[in-house]
Order: C-alpha cells, then sequence, then structure tokens
C-alpha cells in the first residue's frame, strides 16, 4: 500500500504520524468552536501534495526561523518538523512550514521518482 504513494512504508507512517501528531496536539488547546484540522494528500504530475491546516492557540516557538518543541522537555521532543523536512528532501520534494493568524500550515511535496529510482538500483 505504501508504494501506492510512492515511499518507502516506514517513510509515509513517520511523515503522516508527524503531521498528524502536531496538528490534533496544537488543535486540541483550542476553543471548541475555532478547532480543527484540514487533512489532504492528492495526486499532483509525478507526485503527491500533503497539506495540513490546523488551529492554533499558543504562537508556535521560534529560534533562527526554525520551529522548535515548546514542551517542557524539550529535550526528548521537537523531532517531528525535522523529520516532515528530511523525509521530503529524501523524496526529492521539499516541505513548507507557516503560521499566522492563529492557522499553522504543513505542505509538503514529493516525488514518485525516488522509489521507482531505488526498485532500478536493487535490480542491477
Amino acid at each position: 500500500m505504501a508504494e501506492d504513494y510512492g515511499m518507502e512504508e516506514l517513510d509515509i507512517c513517520s511523515l503522516l504520524s508527524n503531521i498528524l501528531d502536531n496538528a490534533i496536539e496544537s488543535a486540541k488547546k483550542c476553543p471548541e468552536e475555532k478547532r480543527y484540522i484540514d487533512f489532504e494528500m492528492v495526486e499532483e504530475g509525478d507526485g503527491y501534495v500533503i497539506r495540513c491546516e490546523n488551529s492554533y492557540v499558543e504562537s508556535p516557538v521560534m529560534n533562527q526561523g526554525q520551529y522548535i518543541s515548546s514542551k517542557k522537555n524539550a529535550e526528548n521532543h521537537g523531532y517531528g518538523v525535522g523529520i516532515i523536512r528530511r523525509l521530503a528532501k529524501k523524496y526529492s520534494g521539499r516541505a513548507r512550514i507557516s503560521h499566522e493568524m492563529g492557522i499553522f500550515i504543513v505542505e509538503v511535496y514529493y516525488y514518485f521518482h525516488y522509489l521507482q529510482m531505488m526498485k532500478q538500483v536493487s535490480i542491477h
């Protein structure tokens, strides 16, 4: 099934769980009437676009232009955004992460050709 999405199984699970875990954690802190998560994964051209938009009330913490964990034991957390960016890059894609006016947005673009290339390398 993961091959249907052009990624290795562990990678697609890691990518989606990091995106959704972060969205759920943030949105559940919002008042119920403002709480939402909008998620979509759409095939586009030679790859996929994953887009997740969620509400937040606590402004994300940033350091030198990078999102960092606001949890008490931050040394054991805060890897999600890095994992999302690393996986996008692994599949020749990109991750765009932004926030403004109570809306946090993660967009990941990646391409099919990575998995096809890996299959060809393992055959030869």
